[in-house]
């Protein structure tokens, strides 16, 4: 999982992840990588709203992610973080929405480039179908 959050909340949204995954003893096995990305104009990308600060977090393959992956992935949206769209994430149609102003526009172009929706996959289809 990777969520992209603005450059200034990127240590406390970091901080009290790791703080959560502490003290619930969670089975973490990687280390979180953190990096500054600077913002873009592309209307869906995750920098969109300008630099970001850029948390990942890793499971070991044969371990399960789900529920930890599940337990912090409200820490970083409650500090403005939208995910990275080829990692894991749990975004409905509504969070898009509501992340993303341009995504109703996008959903535009793409029908219209697209319509009988070969780019889709059962991942984006609920997303952007």
């Amino acid at each position: 999982m990777e969520y992209e959050i603005p450059r200034e909340a990127g240590f406390a949204a970091l901080k009290e992840a790791m703080a959560f995954i502490q003290k619930k003893r969670l089975p973490v096995v990687f280390p979180f990588e953190f990096r500054v990305v600077a913002g873009d104009d592309i209307w869906l990308s995750p920098m969109h709203a300008g630099p970001c600060a850029s948390i990942s977090m890793h499971q070991y393959a044969k371990m399960p992610y789900e529920d930890v992956f599940a337990a912090i992935e409200p820490i970083f949206r409650a500090h403005g973080g939208r995910p990275h769209w080829a990692k894991r994430h749990t975004l409905t149609r509504a969070d898009v929405d509501a992340l993303y102003p341009m995504a109703g526009r996008f959903r535009a172009v793409r029908a219209s480039r697209d319509p009988g929706g070969k780019f889709l996959n059962p991942h984006l289809a609920p997303l952007f179908g």
